[in-house]
């Protein structure tokens, strides 16, 4: 039973078809009618409908054509990974094998039961003229050869009715002679007579036997024709068994790559010959395509249960095949619409860490983002609670820890806010910055070699 194609019988009336094959895509089913591609719609997902019904006795044929020059999927670095997907790709693959399958079982092939070349009851057409001696023969140049044949046998058989002929005259010829003789004893004059009649009877005898001599070595060269025929002929169909034998010799080949299907992994090829690697088989336990490595078995695909591939554990991915891999990624992301994150996270680069205004204002946003260099990596801790005074602003005590107060200062009691704190030190050098006054309390100590600038049209006033 054929895995990708089926054939009807026309009857006059019938137009719809049943598709009793799967395929990936509609346009992968092909209708020839009487071998003639032919459009059609679909009934359904299983049967097709032609305009009109084909006559009595008209081949149909519906075919699955799964491309074979392009994916129908493009697997991308860093994609998610899908059932659909994994199965669309697997299926392409069976299907092209199933149609290989086909096309080759519909070539010539070994017979199981005579162990002889077969073209399973199908003509084999579009063969050339033969001009060598192990060329295989046309239809038309053997009727044409037999029909030579035949004009050579016919007339070497007339040749020699001919010659037969001409005998029978000859010998007839002679016993007139004889007669003729007894006849002249009897009387001179019919004697003479008849003696010039036997001479002309003699010459005509050897007028016969001359043309018997020729009719015979007509028949003689007719013979060898045929004989030349008959060379011809076995020469062809010597060709034809060469051709029979080189076809064979190809399938032999590929029956030694693709072995067929069986329900345990084979350990000998078809001609019971070691393995090679590359070679094929279809696991009927395991419903899917093996291959060879040259050691092993593997499953070349797995249809549609991504938890039969095998994956190597990478990074936090623990899973060793490709469904737990995916089941880990889905527990562990951040969805799109929020969600808590347990671990570290490092935007690189100078990447921005965004917050966009209302969707309704428009898509501006502020954003906080690193320096070009960080001598040291910083961390800094918030404080545990909001600010008990208002206007109070995040200040660091140097060690990344965060509090709150007034910049450079400290709070009264309660929710006094009335000091100003300053270091009285200056153990860096620093420039006001142009347009600006500076208020310190004093006194200040500036350390040996630090410098404060100050400005054209800006103060520093110390109290």
């Amino acid at each position: 039973m054929a895995y990708s194609y089926v054939v009807y019988t026309g009857n006059g009336a019938t137009t719809q078809y049943a598709i009793p094959f799967q395929y990936i895509k509609k346009e992968h089913v092909k209708v020839f009618v009487n071998f003639v591609d032919t459009a059609y719609t679909y009934v359904n997902n299983t049967t097709v409908l032609l305009a009109s019904a084909p006559a009595n006795g008209i081949r149909v044929e519906v075919r699955r054509i799964t491309p074979a020059n392009t994916p129908l999927v493009d697997f991308v670095d860093g994609s998610t990974l899908v059932a659909s997907d994994l199965d669309t790709s697997n299926l392409q693959h069976l299907f092209l094998e199933q149609e290989l399958d086909d096309s080759l079982k519909q070539t010539v092939s070994i017979d199981s039961a005579t162990g002889l070349p077969t073209a399973g009851n199908q003509r084999i057409i579009n063969v050339g003229a033969p001009v060598g001696a192990n060329d295989a023969a046309t239809k038309t140049y053997v009727d044409s050869n037999v029909g030579a044949v035949s004009a050579s046998a016919t007339a070497a058989a007339a040749s020699a009715g001919a010659a037969s002929t001409s005998a029978t005259n000859a010998a007839n010829s002679a016993t007139a002679s004889a007669n003729s003789a007894t006849a002249s004893a009897n009387s001179a004059t019919a004697s003479a007579n008849s003696a010039t009649a036997s001479a002309n009877s003699a010459t005509a005898a050897a007028n016969s036997a001359t043309a018997a001599n020729t009719s015979a070595t007509n028949a003689a060269t007719s013979e060898d024709n045929a004989f030349d025929s008959e060379t011809n002929a076995a020469n062809s169909a010597t060709a034809a068994a060469n051709s029979a034998a080189s076809a064979l010799a190809a399938f032999d080949q590929f029956d030694d790559r693709y072995l067929g299907s069986f329900a345990v992994d084979p350990t000998l090829d078809n001609d019971g010959d070691p393995l090679n690697a590359g070679d094929l088989y279809f696991s009927t336990t395991l419903s899917a395509m093996r291959v060879y490595t040259g050691t092993i078995w593997v499953t070349a695909y797995v249809p549609g249960d991504a938890a039969n591939i095998v994956f190597a554990p990478f990074g936090t991915i623990a899973s060793n095949n490709v469904q737990g891999a995916i089941q880990e990624l889905v527990d562990e992301k951040l969805n799109l619409t929020g969600g808590t994150v347990t671990g570290d996270v490092l935007l690189d680069n100078q990447s921005d860490l965004r917050f966009g205004e209302a969707t309704g204002q428009g898509g501006q946003y502020v954003a906080f983002q690193a320096p070009s260099a960080i001598a040291a990596n910083v961390t800094w801790t918030l404080p545990a609670t909001d600010a008990t005074v208002s206007g109070h602003a995040l200040k660091s005590n140097a060690a990344g820890v965060l509090s709150w107060g007034t910049a450079g200062g400290a709070a009264g009691g309660g929710t006094d806010d009335v000091f100003y704190e300053n270091s009285s030190t200056i153990t860096t050098s620093y420039s006001i910055t142009a347009g600006k006054n500076a208020l310190s309390a004093g006194p200040i100590v500036i350390n040996n070699g630090v410098t404060v600038t100050i400005p054209n049209n800006s103060n520093w006033v110390v109290v």
